[in-house]
């Protein structure tokens, strides 16, 4: 009997231990497959980066009457593209929170400057702080690169611009109230 039970209780746990270690090789393998996927859409991310890059390049070495009607139509289409990768990154909150920023920047990109060429110039400063940023991640440095100066005076013109905008709205609104 005695027999019978030991064969019960060692069925019993190596039936456990095979589970147990199942269960585990399946949790590595789902972490292996997530971070395989965000390996592969930081690449995407950066790629779209890249052709935006080379984008703002091309529209700088032409002179603004040569430009086609729609030259921002690939900025946004790149722009858009590497938001919506950037987002499938798992385990990235620090990289979304400083991504957002970029990309916000990035939208505004018209600010940069009153001709063609200095907008695009702008956008590519904020650009190349996106490409910086996000390589920096996927090659798994421990703490992303501080923000550049340059980028900076963009990010804080553009919060003036928000703010002053936020201003003029309100003061509009009272100047209404008064009516």
């Amino acid at each position: 009997m005695a027999g019978l039970g030991g064969a019960v209780v060692g069925a019993g746990g190596a039936l456990l231990g095979g589970w147990l270690q199942h269960r585990q090789q399946a949790r590595t393998a789902n972490q292996e497959r997530r971070e395989q996927r965000g390996i592969s859409v930081g690449d995407a991310a950066l790629g779209e980066l890249l052709s935006l890059r080379r984008h703002l390049d091309s529209v700088i070495m032409v002179a603004s009457a040569q430009l086609p009607e729609n030259w921002r139509g690939p900025v946004w289409q790149h722009l858009r593209e590497a938001e919506l990768a950037v987002l499938l990154i798992p385990n990235s909150g620090p990289l979304r929170a400083r991504m957002d920023v970029i990309f916000k920047v990035l939208r505004n990109f018209d600010m940069g400057g009153n001709t063609v060429t200095r907008k695009s110039a702008g956008a590519l400063v904020v650009c190349q702080e996106a490409i910086l940023v996000l390589s920096a991640f996927l090659r798994g440095d421990e703490v992303l690169p501080a923000p550049r100066p340059i980028f900076l005076s963009f990010a804080e013109a553009l919060e003036l611009r928000e703010e002053r905008a936020r201003l003029l709205a309100a003061t509009e609104g009272m100047v209404g109230e008064d009516d």
